[in-house]
């Protein structure tokens, strides 16, 4: 099986207790026969963190790590490694705050935590690295207590919203966020057309669900090269998809999102997969199983003066 490695943050990979190399955001591969259960040792160059070590085998497959994210595609699996702990596990509070959603306290213990401590208990949320010295507020919408945690960042806040029992029923990069009578978010996509989103959530049953929805993009003309992204982003966000069909798709418009099924996001095919592969138009669509575990599924589009006449699997 060919195993491709990311890292979010620059690390040394052994396998087998060979080194291989160094990995960061850009794809490496090694050719692996996981049936030999051959232990991998991932060490960030951070010394203050701790390496991740792991056997390759079924059950790692199955359930991965929290901070380790699985992408399966044509027989392959790509493996991206999105944070480490920290060597320190000494719990140093960062912050706590007195809400009406009980006694909530961020703190580093390895990981960032979130306590929260009221009348339901006792409750842990572990938080993305991104949110150390986040902001604490709470809200109230529908008559319930809602924990608001939010860090600014220079295009807008990374946000979490959870219950009063620690149930995260929110999150999100956000470019700007309110309550009145609703909850609002306006989010920018940095994708090829620039889409921002404002979405207008409503609260029932310890669940948002969204009440009104639009978006709109600052780029509306792409080159061939360019364009199959475009559109697959313009599905993704419930965008003008007849804009980019030829005149014998365009009345099938209503029918692509579900003949595409519910895909998260969208991302070029690995390089090695276009050694096998002529990858002209062709776009990896990603698709959820669990709470990190992924799966993609390429598509190839047929283009004709610039319109799209036809979409296939691969």
């Amino acid at each position: 099986m060919r195993i491709y490695f990311l890292s979010k943050k620059t690390a040394a990979l052994q396998v087998g207790g060979i080194y291989v190399g160094i990995i960061d955001c850009f794809e490496r591969f090694v050719e692996i026969d996981t049936t030999e259960n051959l232990l991998v040792e991932i060490t960030p160059e951070d010394i203050s963190s701790l390496p991740i070590k792991f056997i390759l085998c079924e059950s790692f497959f199955d359930n991965p790590p929290e901070n380790v994210s699985l992408f399966f595609f044509q027989g392959d699996v790509m493996i991206s490694v999105d944070s480490f702990e920290r060597k320190n596990k000494e719990k140093i509070v960062i912050k706590q705050e007195k809400t009406n959603g009980g006694v909530i306290t961020l703190y580093n213990c390895g990981s960032i935590q979130l306590s929260i401590e009221n009348e339901l208990g006792f409750f842990i949320q572990r938080l993305d690295s991104d949110f150390f010295d986040a902001e604490i507020e709470s809200a109230s919408l529908n008559g319930q207590q809602l924990i608001v945690v939010s860090k600014h960042h220079s295009k807008g806040y990374n946000l979490i919203i959870l219950s009063k029992s620690g149930k995260e029923l929110y999150k999100g990069s956000v470019k700007n966020y309110n309550f009145n009578n609703t909850f609002n978010v306006e989010i920018e996509f940095f994708d090829h057309a620039k889409h921002t989103a404002k979405i207008e959530f409503d609260l029932e049953n310890d669940k948002f669900f969204i009440k009104k929805y639009s978006v709109s993009k600052e780029i509306s003309n792409f080159t061939e090269e360019v364009l199959p992204y475009a559109f697959f982003q313009e599905v993704l966000l419930g965008g003008n998809v007849a804009e980019f069909l030829c005149e014998e798709l365009a009345p099938s418009q209503n029918k692509i999102k579900k003949y595409l099924g519910d895909f998260i996001d969208v991302a070029p095919p690995p390089s090695t997969v276009c050694l096998s592969l002529d990858c002209k138009n062709v776009v990896g669509l990603i698709y959820k199983q669990n709470d990190n575990s992924y799966k993609i599924k390429f598509y190839r589009l047929e283009i004709e003066n610039m319109k799209i006449c036809n979409i296939q699997p691969i």
